[in-house]
């Protein structure tokens, strides 16, 4: 079936409040409009997991932009055509004008199978994709102009040796400073693997393995779960745990790879990334941000698991993770972990809940951590972090700190809502500028949902116009870890 572009406009008060929004930057709350990104004909819904980066991208060098885009995976319950596509969603940041680009028809209802966005120096962008474990199969394709969403060329495979999960798509340095496209998924014992393309992903091949469980090359039961960040081709920072929190009682780790060498948070090289599909490297081999038992006000932390990785502007680290507060699945809690350039403080700040659905029992509503400002976070909760009441839904609320974890400030950005908001994202975009998107609906399972993708867009110094009105700031100490 061919593929297929959808595009619509905002019309009328819709556009002009994008317009006042992104122009003017002085509109209060009253006047913000909250987009629904998922409004394009044959795009029923959109969803998306936590374990693939980029899953928004925004595109500066667009000559009539900003251009922002979206994957997503759509659920249709009426619309069999409709189940399990693999959507690109795009929106003119200046324009508003927006659209979405069919990039594989039907693949899998499962919101694993998202697509990493990348945008090339030539200003065509690539978009990789999996299924979740199905097959060996990694996808991927290329926009056929510079800076148009709306045409691609034929999706590309590759046919790995076994299964593959997940696409995590970033350009770095190779060993000798060259740069290569790497995109590092779940593959060869279930541990992370990478693939590289040296023509800036008009084709890959098979790299390496990145690094294993805890019990090594052997342990095919044990699954990494990573976080990438990178903010120029000569690092790659790495959040990771020692599996899933279902079968571990995770700590988490932290690492970077530079020119394809690994090493701990504070420099220590441990050794050059295998090239092989084994690796002598193991996660505990990093650096410990958060171990397995640790106390926050006496209450133990286990079974952690990782959400969001950025870097500050010294470059340094910022990790959002959450953990089974005395091992209860019906009591998880946030934590946010900073490094100083010495050691990683890391603080319990808000309590995040029982699980989203009882088969995956630490799916909590996730963080979002702002990428050019990381003082500011935002959360999705069924518990009110300004005096942990609880609630109906799932809300999203903004906490900003003024001492790198130790005091949060949290007001809510969503309020008596009439559906969850789960999953937020602040994408990269540039100094000054703003945007959170997430899901809000029904996320049944991994397999199931009826969300829809919104968001504001703003000027960041007026993000307290997103605050609900009526809504008051609190702000309240974060829990230090208890000393031994």
């Amino acid at each position: 079936m061919p593929a297929i572009t959808k595009r619509y406009t905002l019309s009328g008060i819709a556009a002009a409040c994008i317009l006042v929004t992104l122009l003017a930057g002085s509109a209060r709350a009253s006047e913000h409009k909250l987009i629904n990104f998922t409004r394009a004909a044959g795009v029923p819904t959109g969803a998306w997991c936590w374990y693939q980066d980029e899953r928004v991208v925004i595109d500066t060098d667009h000559p009539n932009g900003p251009m922002m885009l979206m994957g997503s995976v759509s659920f249709s319950r009426t619309d069999a055509f409709e189940h399990g596509d693999i959507d690109l969603l795009w929106h003119n940041l200046r324009t508003g004008e927006a659209g979405a680009f069919e990039l594989h028809d039907r693949l899998q209802p499962d919101d694993h199978d998202v697509p990493a966005l990348h945008i090339r120096d030539d200003g065509r962008y690539v978009a990789i994709y999996s299924t979740h474990s199905s097959d060996r199969i990694m996808r991927w394709r290329v926009s056929t102009h510079p800076h148009d969403p709306t045409a691609w060329e034929p999706e590309q495979t590759y046919e790995n040796k076994v299964i593959i999960c997940y696409s995590n798509i970033f350009k770095l340095a190779d060993r000798d400073g060259v740069h290569q496209l790497y995109n590092f998924s779940r593959s060869d014992d279930s541990d992370p693997n990478y693939f590289v393309s040296s023509d800036r992903g008009d084709t890959f091949r098979y790299g390496g393995k990145l690094l294993t469980g805890p019990d090594g090359n052997t342990a095919r039961g044990q699954r990494p779960y990573m976080k990438y960040a990178s903010h120029t081709p000569e690092k790659l920072h790495f959040l990771l745990t020692d599996g899933h929190p279902r079968d571990e009682d995770n700590s988490i780790y932290h690492g970077y790879m530079s020119r394809e060498r690994l090493h701990r948070t504070d420099g220590l090289v441990l050794g050059s990334v295998s090239r092989r599909r084994v690796s002598s490297h193991l996660a505990p081999d990093f650096t410990t941000v958060l171990a397995t038992g640790a106390k926050f006000n006496g209450v133990e932390m286990r079974h952690a698991w990782t959400i969001d990785l950025h870097l500050d502007p010294h470059g340094h680290p910022v990790a959002a993770m959450s953990a089974r507060a005395n091992n209860s699945d019906l009591d998880h809690r946030f934590l946010y972990g900073r490094w100083d350039g010495s050691k990683w403080n890391v603080f319990e700040i808000a309590k995040a809940g029982g699980y989203l659905y009882k088969f995956e029992n630490d799916y909590t509503g996730l963080m979002a951590i702002h990428p050019d400002n990381p003082d500011i976070i935002f959360i999705s909760s069924p518990i009110d972090p300004r005096d942990d009441a609880q609630l109906q839904h799932y809300e999203i609320f903004m906490g900003r700190t003024p001492d790198k974890g130790a005091t949060w400030a949290w007001a809510p950005v969503t309020w008596n809502s009439n559906a969850d908001n789960l999953r937020p994202i602040v994408p990269i975009w540039k100094p000054g500028k703003t945007i959170v998107t997430w899901l809000k609906g029904g996320l049944n399972t991994y397999a199931d949902w009826d969300s829809q993708i919104v968001g504001y867009i703003m000027d960041t110094e007026d993000l307290d116009d997103m605050v609900v009105p009526g809504q008051i700031s609190v702000t309240r100490k974060a829990m230090s870890p208890d000393k031994p």
